[in-house]
Parts: C-alpha cells; structure tokens; sequence
C-alpha cells in the first residue's frame, strides 16, 4: 500500500489529534474510499470499506498523532480499542509536562513522578528493546525527594535517545539537578537545558550533537569551553541569560547558527568560526559581542539590542556583504540609518522609536517590513519585485498638513513595489481628506496591488476604498480586512 507523502502524514495527524482530544469516538460512519495499490505496475484503483479508519492507519502515522497530544490525553488513547493499547507504549517521543499535568488534575508533584515512572516502566516491561527519540521533561521548582531525575534522563540516554529536553523552573539553583550523564552520549544530537542548576562535568563527550541550548544556567567560562570542546559537530548553539560566563571566545569550525540572549552587561563574546551563517541577538549590549571574523552571514536579528547606534549599523553591513535576511527590531540609538547591501533581499525594521529617517540601496530587496512611528525614506532602491509590509501611524494625534504631507511622501517610496499592505489601528490615518486631495497632486499610479488591514475601522468602508482608489488610480486588486474579517474584495481590469 502507498504511503501517504510525509508533509500529509503530519498533517492528518493534527486533524486527529484534534478529533481525539475533543473526546469523540474513533469509530468512523461506513464510507466507501479508494487506495492506491503499488503492487501492480499499473496502479489499478480498488475500493475498500471501512468502519475503523483511525486504527487502521500505520503505526508511523498514530504515533504522530500522540505526539500532538497532551501527555495525559495521549495515554489514555490505549483505551481507545485493541489496536491502540501498546501503541502509547511504543511511542518514539514523550513530552512531559507539569503544568498541563498540575492544570488538568490539580495534583502535587508525588502525583506527576508517578506518572512518569509508570509511562517509562510500562515502556520497558513492553518493548524492552525499543530505542527512544525525543525526550521533554518541563517542571516546575523541585524538591529532590519527590523526583528521580537521574534515572529518568539516565533510561533516555539507554534508549539512545536523540533529543533531550529539560526544562525544571529552579529559579534560585538550589540543587545540582541534572546528571553530568547527559555530557556523555553517543546518540543526542540536540540538547536542551533551561532553567536548571548542575554540577560542571569533568568530562564531556557529545561527538554527534548538532544543537545546544544553555538557558539560564550557571556556569563559568571555563565550563563553557569544556563544554563545547566536547561537541565537536556542533553546527547551532543557543547561549541565553548565562551566569557568571564573564570573557569568551567561541571557535566551532562548523558552527552555521548562534543564538545569544541576555546574559551578564559585562560579559565579553568574540565569536570565530568562518562557516557561520545564521546570528540572532537579543538584549545584549553591542560592544559586547564581536562577530566581525565570521564574514559569511546571511541572516542577522538583532532585538533590543543596546548601543547600536548608525555607524554600527553601517560598519556591520561594510564587515558583512553577504547579508541576505536583517531584522533590526527595538534598537533605540538608531536615528538616521544608512543601508546599502548589494544582496540584501528581506528588511525588516520595527519599533525603533528615535528613528528619524531611513536611506535604503539594496538592488536585491525583495521584501520590506516595517512598523513604527511614521518616518522619512530619504532614498529607497529595491528590486523590481518589491512586496512591502508598513504600519505606520503619527505619534500625535493630529490631522494637519504635515500629517498627509509624511503620508503622500510614504506612499511614494513605495509605489513602485508589485505589492503593498497597509496595517492601522485607525483608516483615517491612511487616506488623505477629500478637502485637502488638491494640494497632494499628482496622484500614484504605479502600485498594482493593495491590501489594507485594520484592527477596527472607525471609517465607512466605501469611504475609505475611495480615498485609496484617488491615491492610487490604477489599481488592479484591492482588499480591505477589518477587525479580523473581509470587508472588501475587488479585482480591477
């Protein structure tokens, strides 16, 4: 029998999962349906009759179909028939979670290690031989007493588990809680640890792991070093809100994604590794971090991040050419921001609130987003296969000249893009008053396509399709999305 391709697997797997969830049987009204049988070079169709279509999927497919479940739900889908009663066993992937644990059955932390070490001995008893994938376990503060984290991480690093994900909300690093074990595997190539105190391993010895995330754990630069000298194929890293890491120099040949969140304002991060291609960076200061080696990147975010002013703008893009993807999102020293970048082909910039004016030279740019304070696009060159994004509004709430005069120069800039979407809290924003039109002549006549959303439209809807149709005349389609739901749908010849 075919398989269904694996994009459709995933997908009909939700719609179970979410069928299931809901508490509705799994029996299925008769139905005639058709299956493709490859046994025969000619793929002769033949009908079939069903009353259980659920159990009689693959074993692959129910086991995604757990996988969309809450931990519980999914456990009681071995009550379900006979077909389903080992099948929560045999799962390749448990995702265990104390909230929805707690939020569900309103039961203290005895009651979810019972739990867990129920799944994971019936597991054993069942399928003794059976290798584990994917293991996530997210607690709450603990006490050592009530847990055995120790032998749960340790039978997942017996399966040869592949992924590892923990994450025990131990806000004062009270305990050494997570066993050194997991530095010491054959089989993870992601790791995951959050919130969680332990011991600085002696040895580490991760010669297949590709990712690594440390998030807010405590350890020093020492440790640090030891850790990824441990990790040798390690080609994405995610460090956040480490403590005590105070001077470090990161050097992974393979190394394509780094992610660093907010650690200490002190901390130092020289980062060197050539093959480098991804770098997000959030609430960190700039002149902490230099990344100035790495001349290959393609994708730079940068959130909040401090003391990035103009000219570290400009010298960021000068030491890296090849940027293809840059997000620069609640950067406040910006002001007046040159970007020129032969190959840069998406920007997106919001919420820069002392952002003045804007000059952009990006032949390649072929899709633009931004959200703020209305602001002024001194130069703007663009592919000719510019899609734009912008919600705009003034910061005062005035309706003057200069107000429409801002406006009409923001319309301009890009009038020339193949497509356009205007979002506002307020239409009156995005349309000049009928009695002022005179003064902000010629009208625009080169944008095809305009899509306006609007988070509540205080404006009649003919109003304001009007006022859009005057600024831009040769539209060819035009869509207007209130609240939420479509106002206005029109195509143009």
């Amino acid at each position: 029998m075919m398989l269904i391709p694996g994009f459709l697997d995933k997908f009909y797997a939700y719609l179970f999962a979410d069928y299931l969830s809901k508490g509705l049987p799994c029996k299925f009204p008769r139905i005639n349906t058709y299956q493709i049988d490859d046994r025969d070079q000619n793929y002769q169709i033949q009908q079939v009759e069903s009353t259980d279509r659920l159990s009689g999927l693959p074993e692959c497919l129910l086991h995604e179909i757990l996988k969309y479940l809450p931990i519980t739900d999914a456990r009681q889908t071995s009550f379900l028939s006979r077909r389903w009663r080992y099948t929560w066993h045999s799962c390749p992937s448990y995702r265990f979670d104390e909230y929805h644990f707690r939020e569900k059955y309103g039961m203290h932390n005895k009651m979810f290690k019972t739990f867990v070490d129920d799944t994971l001995q019936c597991r054993e008893r069942y399928f003794p031989n059976l290798f584990l994938e994917f293991l996530k376990l997210e607690m709450d503060d603990i006490d050592n007493e009530y847990y055995a984290l120790d032998d749960w991480v340790n039978y997942a690093l017996e399966k040869k588990v592949k992924q590892l994900d923990i994450r025990i909300e131990n806000f004062y690093m009270r305990h050494n809680l997570l066993p050194t074990s997991v530095f010491a595997s054959e089989t993870l190539n992601v790791l995951k640890i959050s919130t969680c105190n332990f011991a600085w391993p002696d040895f580490v010895h991760l010669p297949n792991l590709q990712h690594l995330t440390l998030h807010w754990v405590s350890v020093n630069d020492e440790a640090l070093v030891k850790i990824l000298g441990g990790c040798p194929g390690i080609n994405s890293l995610c460090l956040a809100a480490l403590m005590h890491v105070k001077n470090f120099t990161i050097r992974k040949p393979k190394l394509e994604v780094l992610q660093l969140v907010s650690g200490d304002d002190e901390a130092n991060v020289t980062v060197e590794t050539s093959n480098l291609q991804s770098v997000f960076l959030s609430n960190i200061v700039w002149n902490n971090v230099n990344v100035s080696s790495s001349g290959h990147i393609k994708t730079l975010a940068l959130y909040h991040v401090r003391k990035f002013s103009d000219e570290a703008l400009k010298s960021l893009i000068v030491h890296h050419p090849f940027i293809e993807n840059l997000h620069i999102e609640g950067c406040y020293d910006l002001k007046i921001s040159v970007i020129t970048s032969p190959l840069l082909k998406s920007l997106y910039i919001a919420y820069c609130i002392d952002l003045e004016e804007v000059s952009i030279d990006a032949p390649s740019l072929r899709r633009f987003e931004y959200r703020g304070d209305l602001i002024s696009f001194s130069d703007f060159k663009s592919s000719h296969q510019l899609k734009c994004i912008i919600s705009a509004s003034d910061s005062e709430d005035h309706e003057d000249t200069s107000l429409y005069d801002k406006l009409k120069k923001m319309y301009e800039t890009f009038n020339h893009s193949i497509a356009l979407t205007l979002c506002s809290t307020r239409a009156k924003f995005l349309v000049i008053p009928s009695h002022m039109r005179e003064k902000f002549l010629p009208q625009l006549g080169c944008l095809n396509h305009l899509k306006v959303e609007l988070e509540k439209s205080e404006m009649d809807t003919q109003e304001l399709k009007n006022g859009l149709l005057w600024i831009f005349p040769n539209l060819k389609s035009l869509e207007i999305i209130d609240a939420g739901f479509r106002v206005f749908k029109q195509h143009y010849s």
